[in-house]
């Protein structure tokens, strides 16, 4: 719980943090763009490999992690969509209804479909194996992360001074924090079903096993 609200909190408090950043509208090239794509695809590839090799190990821990470190590939390709995103509003923001001549030769909204499916079919196999708030909050941690080094990256977006600097900076180390616990939380074991059924775990007296 302590890691799923960690995780949570710190894009709240990024997102408080550079909320009076300037809006950068320049447009990305498609060098960019493919050079983003590429970027998050291969991270995303590996880390969705070693989750795979974690799963197929003996223990109930490392297949829950392997879903949490799923989740994070997730949170990886979700930061390239958010950038092509980004980009594709940006197009019809400075072009108007023309944007979509500008958007459709680009390579980031072919790439934003790709890398969607793909993060689809990552985010299933990711649930399969661990809970959904743990899954759900690593990958918006890493989304939110990636998005934020971007932008500052790609976008040459401004540190905000004062306490907006504190909070983004704060909101990167919760988010790390509240990943890195649930990496480390242990699985609920189940409750055998026939137990549950025939009452041979519901015994409540002093020689109950």
């Amino acid at each position: 719980i302590v890691g799923v609200a960690l995780a949570s909190a710190g894009g709240a408090l990024t997102a408080v943090g550079a909320a009076n950043s300037h809006v950068v509208r320049k447009p990305l090239s498609n060098w960019t763009e493919l050079i983003v794509g590429a970027c998050c695809a291969v991270a995303a590839g590996l880390v969705a490999f070693v989750a795979s090799r974690w799963a197929g190990a003996p223990g109930g821990h490392r297949r829950k992690a392997a879903g949490v470190v799923m989740g994070t590939a997730v949170g990886l390709l979700y930061a390239g969509t958010g950038v092509f995103t980004k980009e594709i509003g940006d197009r019809f923001a400075v072009y108007g209804v023309g944007g979509l001549t500008a958007v459709l030769p680009s390579a980031g909204v072919w790439l934003m479909m790709v890398m969607s499916v793909w993060a689809q079919s990552l985010l299933q196999q990711a649930f399969r194996r661990a809970n959904a708030a743990s899954v759900s909050a690593a990958n918006a941690s890493v989304a939110s992360l990636g998005l934020i080094a971007a932008a500052f990256a790609l976008c040459h977006q401004d540190l905000p001074g004062g306490a907006g600097a504190g909070l983004l900076i704060g909101g990167v180390v919760v988010s790390i924090a509240g990943t890195a616990l649930l990496l480390r939380t242990r699985p609920v074991p189940a409750v055998p079903t026939g137990a549950a059924l025939g009452g041979a775990g519901l015994s409540h007296g002093p020689g109950a096993g």
